[in-house]
């Protein structure tokens, strides 16, 4: 389960990460859609662990 979510997460980062290089120009406006797809990832990975 742990390894799904893992996994889908790191989906998620790469679609936003292309979606980002298309549409904003600006690399604050990238990487700021990096840091907040990571931060959710560890949410997803500390609420699975607190389930589990």
């Amino acid at each position: 389960m742990l390894i799904i979510t893992i996994l889908i997460t790191l989906i998620l980062i790469i679609i936003v990460y292309m979606i980002a290089q298309k549409k904003a120009y600006n690399k604050k406006i990238v990487i700021t859609l990096l840091i907040m797809e990571i931060v959710l990832c560890l949410i997803n990975i500390f609420c699975l662990l607190v389930v589990n």
